[in-house]
């Protein structure tokens, strides 16, 4: 997944000595969470910025998809903006790849995801297919354009 440009990069793992947890190494996103970065943000978004932000997320998506990939946890809070000012180019990458499995695995009976990002047909119990990713997107695009969360009322 190195190679991936709208993916954020996992250099290596560590462990913490004094709690024996975990670290992953990644590409430092000084901008956040698109969740955050569209609240703090969302009054100074025009439609180009918008789009561009979109634009940047679906090619992450393609990028994953190329590689017989499904993400199976897209949601704002795994896209994350390179960049903290509206000043910058506004990079996103797709983050949180530890769910991402092979297009090929049909597992029905694991349920992963963050509602309302989650398809309905996983929700029934579906495998994860790409088509849920492309799901999850429209659910990221709604997000973008309206500054509101998916069916918040």
């Amino acid at each position: 997944i190195k190679e991936l440009n709208h993916v954020l990069s996992i250099y290596g793992l560590s462990q913490n000595p004094n709690t024996n947890d975990y670290i992953m190494v990644l590409d430092y996103a000084e901008g956040g969470s698109l969740y955050n970065w569209v609240n703090k943000h969302y009054s100074k978004f025009d439609w180009s910025y918008k789009i561009n932000t979109l634009f940047n997320i679906i090619t992450g998506l393609e990028e994953i998809h190329e590689k017989q990939l499904v993400h199976r946890d897209l949601h704002t809070g795994n896209i994350l903006s390179m960049y903290i000012t509206l000043d910058n180019y506004n990079l996103m990458c797709i983050s949180d790849m530890g769910l991402c499995g092979r297009v090929d695995n049909t597992d029905k009976t694991k349920l992963y995801g963050v509602m309302p990002y989650v398809a309905p047909e996983v929700l029934r119990g579906e495998p994860y297919t790409q088509t849920a990713d492309v799901y999850s997107f429209g659910m990221i695009m709604y997000f973008v354009a309206t500054g509101n969360q998916p069916f918040f009322n």
